[in-house]
């Protein structure tokens, strides 16, 4: 990484940190926000504000069931473009 066309410096204590970090938090596996059978809101363009239920989540990636022009459709979204709600 640079700053203009000076390489940045990191102090390698600090890179060492947050290896040790990511290493606790990766311990059990990545933890999946949405479990298959969730209703979810989508909270992105183009289907803001439509609801789905999920199927499937799996690496920060929600495969959801959306109805939309009155079809049901197998839709991938980022885990970030979904918001849980409550039924």
């Amino acid at each position: 990484m640079c700053f203009g066309i000076e390489t940045a410096v990191v102090n390698p204590s600090l890179i060492e940190y947050f290896r040790g970090v990511e290493s606790v938090l990766n311990q059990d596996g990545p933890a999946e926000i949405f479990k298959a059978g969730d209703c979810v809101e989508i909270t992105d363009d183009p289907f803001k504000g439509l609801s789905a239920k999920v199927l499937k989540s799996v690496n920060e990636r929600v495969i959801v069931l959306i109805e939309f022009m009155s079809q049901q459709h197998k839709v991938n979204f980022s885990d970030g473009q979904c918001r849980a709600v409550m039924h």
